[in-house]
């Protein structure tokens, strides 16, 4: 025999005792199939008909008036302003005092020097009130 012939033998051999050693491949499982979704089929745009034939009778004359159709029902007369026992301004002022108040009691709470420098502005600002006699 000749080098090549033995060399092809062989390979046989080996390729023959690899497959007889060898587990059988798995059986493969089939692909599910998918439902494709269905797509509805287009729809024609709709066709203008024309015109509308006017009745027998003619055009109805209720259409004819101008107006409502029916009596609108009358609407109830807005609720009175609420009267408030000062001018706007006033109460304003008198809100802003009381705010300043309730800083002023917050600082000196906290532990805050009156010579701070917001301490000292809030208190500025309740002297002008009061001078302007518009606080409460």
């Amino acid at each position: 025999m000749t080098a090549k012939t033995l060399g092809f033998a062989s390979l046989l051999l080996v390729l023959s005792a690899a497959g007889a050693s060898a587990r059988p491949l798995p059986q493969l499982l089939p692909v599910p199939a998918i439902a494709a979704p269905q797509i509805p089929a287009p729809v024609p745009p709709p066709i203008n008909p024309g015109a509308t034939a006017a009745p027998p009778a003619g055009i109805s004359p209720f259409l004819l008036q101008p107006g409502p159709a029916f009596a609108l029902p009358r609407q109830a007369s807005p609720p009175p302003s609420p009267t408030f026992p000062a001018p706007i301004d006033q109460q304003k002022i008198s809100s802003y005092s009381l705010w300043l108040r309730g800083q002023q009691r917050l600082l000196e709470r906290g532990g805050v020097s009156p010579d701070d420098l917001l301490a000292r502005e809030i208190q500025q600002q309740l002297l002008q009130l009061d001078q302007s006699g518009d606080s409460r």
